[in-house]
């Protein structure tokens, strides 16, 4: 699939603090991510990433600045991602659209139908596929709309090894065009493409 040149994203944090149930705090004093590399975020459970990446989207309260420039739409594949399990995988795709206000071209609906091996599936309800499918879907609704920046939550879990593969293909190929922050306990993976690790252990940045 041909990927349209865009302008290149640029996300900046700083003084960015997130008190989180008296328990843990996420600081982070800089952080500039752009495209044109893969960002990963390593660290144990518990780090923050999940946290940053919740920070980034907007979907929970922090102190601080979180700039974002040249980003039109950001894509999201949380590591669990709740879906309608009564609902067919093209229903749900479609209602993604229509909620999004975006209309991914019909060549291009298909093409990611077929990166994604989904196509024999596009007709069964959500309830009766895989997890490892279900996670594919989870990509695949991150990529639907076209995003600029696109932030991916333990991509690679309950993916077989082909999967990851092609997930892993898909990911470097986007890194030119669009801003990838990954978070990931598998870092190994990636290391063979151009990537910059981010270690977050106890609520921070603690360098390369």
């Amino acid at each position: 699939m041909t990927v349209s040149p865009k302008s290149s994203s640029v996300i900046r944090v700083e003084g960015m603090r997130k008190n989180y149930l008296r328990a843990f705090t996420l600081v982070i004093d800089e952080l500039t991510l752009q495209t044109g590399t893969i960002h990963l975020l390593v660290g144990p459970n518990g780090a923050g990433k999940t946290t940053l990446l919740r920070c980034i989207m907007g979907l929970t309260r922090y102190s601080g600045s979180i700039v974002r420039t040249q980003v039109e739409r950001i894509g999201y594949a949380p590591e669990a991602y709740v879906m309608p399990l009564e609902l067919t995988l093209e229903e749900f795709l479609r209602g993604l659209g229509r909620i999004r206000k975006t209309a991914t071209p019909t060549g291009e609906y298909e093409a990611l139908l077929e990166w994604f091996d989904l196509k024999e599936v596009r007709d069964k309800p959500l309830g009766l596929l895989s997890s490892g499918t279900r996670q594919k879907i989870n990509l695949l609704q991150a990529l639907l709309h076209r995003p600029s920046v696109l932030l991916l939550d333990e991509p690679l879990k309950a993916l077989d090894k082909e999967s990851q593969k092609k997930c892993l293909e898909r990911i470097h190929a986007l890194r030119q065009n669009t801003l990838v922050l990954v978070s990931t306990h598998e870092p190994e993976l990636f290391r063979k493409r151009t990537a910059t690790i981010h270690h977050l252990d106890g609520g921070r940045l603690i360098g390369p």
